[in-house]
């Protein structure tokens, strides 16, 4: 479950600890009924930032910055991830070709992309 969708969770489990109802609690955070009934139903796709905010501002929540994991850790796992993905390819495309590729190269082939990755933040994070 993606972690935005707890956070909605967590609003309407709130909103039904509080005993508040969907109009209550458009009244209190200024927000229309059928929108916090959407964000909190999960559809929060379009739904701004502040308008989930003020959401749970009404229900005497903070909605905080804190970080859940290191930067480093969390750029390792994205560059192992690509990397995965270009080995895979790259795998797949010698198979292709009739030529085998083999674990010691795919692995020497992952550490240089893994490395490359990390050396560069655009590279790293776009698709």
């Amino acid at each position: 479950m993606n972690e935005r969708l707890l956070f909605n969770l967590d609003l309407d489990d709130r909103r039904r600890q509080l005993g508040m109802t969907f109009p209550a609690l458009a009244e209190r955070s200024g927000i229309p009924t059928p929108t916090v009934k959407r964000v909190l139903g999960g559809g929060y796709e379009n739904a701004s930032f502040q308008t989930i905010v003020r959401i749970a501002e009404a229900m005497g929540m903070v909605v905080s910055g804190s970080v859940e994991r290191d930067a480093q850790e969390l750029r390792m796992e994205q560059a192992r991830v690509k990397a995965r993905k270009y080995v895979d390819m790259l795998q797949g495309t010698s198979a292709l070709e009739g030529q085998a590729v083999s674990e010691h190269t795919l692995l020497a082939t992952f550490d240089d992309f893994v490395h490359e990755l990390l050396n560069s933040d655009r590279k790293l994070w776009t698709a």
